[in-house]
């Protein structure tokens, strides 16, 4: 049965660590950021608790817990938030029914209110590593996501929702300050950072 909790970031933070692992054995692996959406799905969907199937709120509906782009709603009730990825309870997802009274069911064909984990990614390959530039896109992002998981605990409360903010660089960390932001996220928010510190400069045919 699968119980997400705070040992699920522990579980969820492994497999990206593992991931970096391969990223910095072969940095070709990873040429934007859907392909670091791909093979991050790969490794949680290795996580047994993750890829089996199990009973949904429908009867006689299976689901699985990983998906890609599912909306949220942002605060004014509207489906514009969409996460890279969110791992979510089957047991709470219908593809049939709203599962709160007072809620239309969602064009989007699909309804949760479970315990979830929201995965937000970003992949950079400045050969400079992490620009001023994109160090403002990451806390923006780590904004969208805190505001995300503060208003869905607000009209669920009791369930366990958390965020993670995952950048993947092929170059070493170049702004010193992410190493400072990582130390200041915690709460219902986390950023993780990592690199394949390529060192390699590009060659031009002379």
């Amino acid at each position: 049965m699968l119980n997400i909790n705070m040992q699920t970031i522990q579980i969820i933070e492994e497999a990206i660590n593992n991931l970096a692992v391969e990223f910095q054995r072969v940095p070709g692996m990873l040429l934007n950021e859907d392909d670091l959406k791909y093979h991050l799905m790969v490794k949680l969907n290795d996580i047994e608790n993750f890829r089996c199937p199990s009973p949904s709120a429908d009867e006689n509906v299976l689901a699985t817990s990983i998906h890609a782009e599912v909306p949220w709603f942002d605060e004014n009730n509207a489906l514009r938030l969409r996460p890279d990825i969110t791992i979510t309870d089957p047991k709470s997802l219908s593809i049939i029914r709203p599962m709160q009274t007072g809620i239309t069911f969602p064009k989007k064909g699909v309804h949760f209110v479970g315990n979830s984990v929201i995965l937000e990614l970003k992949f950079y390959k400045n050969r400079k590593g992490i620009s001023q530039s994109s160090l403002d896109t990451i806390k923006t992002d780590i904004g969208k996501i805190k505001r995300l998981v503060e208003r869905n605990r607000e009209v669920n409360p009791g369930a366990f929702l958390y965020g993670i903010v995952v950048v993947f660089s092929r170059y070493k960390h170049g702004c010193s300050e992410i190493e400072e932001l990582v130390s200041q996220t915690n709460g219902c928010v986390r950023l993780i950072v990592r690199s394949a510190n390529f060192s390699h400069q590009v060659i031009s045919d002379t």
